[in-house]
């Protein structure tokens, strides 16, 4: 889609069952409107979703404990800052083209 976001602020959480994910930019689709997530827990995910939303081990019961907790009213922990998350992609990737 050229423009996910309407279709993302109309739902009322994401979730994502994936058994792998590298950078999963519909995760970062989701954060910027701060809607609440589930996803399984993958290196990928893992590490953007640190205190921004949930993680379940990649099984059907835990992912459906989630979907539980999702429904009942999850809000993640800690506001995504994408400004924040920019800045700090570009400064990684700025150092490790000065290594070279």
């Amino acid at each position: 889609m050229d423009n996910p976001f309407a279709t993302i602020a109309a739902c009322d959480a994401f979730l994502l069952s994936s058994i792998h994910e590298g950078q999963p930019m519909v995760l970062l689709e989701c954060l910027v409107l701060n809607k609440p997530i589930l996803a399984t827990d993958t290196p990928g995910c893992a590490g953007l979703l640190k205190g921004y939303g949930l993680l379940a081990k990649n099984d059907v019961e835990n992912f459906v404990m989630g979907m539980k907790e999702i429904r009942t009213g999850y809000k993640p922990p800690k506001a995504f800052d994408y400004k924040a998350y920019n800045q700090e992609a570009i400064r990684m990737l700025e150092e490790i083209l000065e290594m070279k």
